[in-house]
């Protein structure tokens, strides 16, 4: 399995807490999730989230992202290809 250390495209605003990013990302399939991470994870100029890439396909990604969304109970979701930089 690959592992590599990405980053993805993202909206980031101030979290609840000191330290503390609220970021919204699209998966490969449309859908909009967000999620608190720590601000070493997160790129603020330049609407970055750092990710672990586990695989690619021709089109996207399978990451591994810093913690888990509010939509869903998995930290590993699809993300478009274009979208990891």
């Amino acid at each position: 399995m690959l592992k590599t250390d990405r980053w993805v495209n993202c909206k980031v605003a101030t979290g609840m807490t000191a330290g503390e990013y609220s970021v919204e990302l699209r998966t490969v399939d449309g859908r909009e999730i967000s999620l608190f991470a720590q601000e070493n994870v997160v790129d603020t100029k330049n609407g970055l989230l750092r990710v672990d890439v586990l695989e690619n396909t021709p089109n996207s990604c399978l990451v591994y992202l810093p913690s888990v969304p509010f939509e869903t109970s998995s930290r590993f979701i699809n993300v478009s290809k274009q979208d990891v930089k």
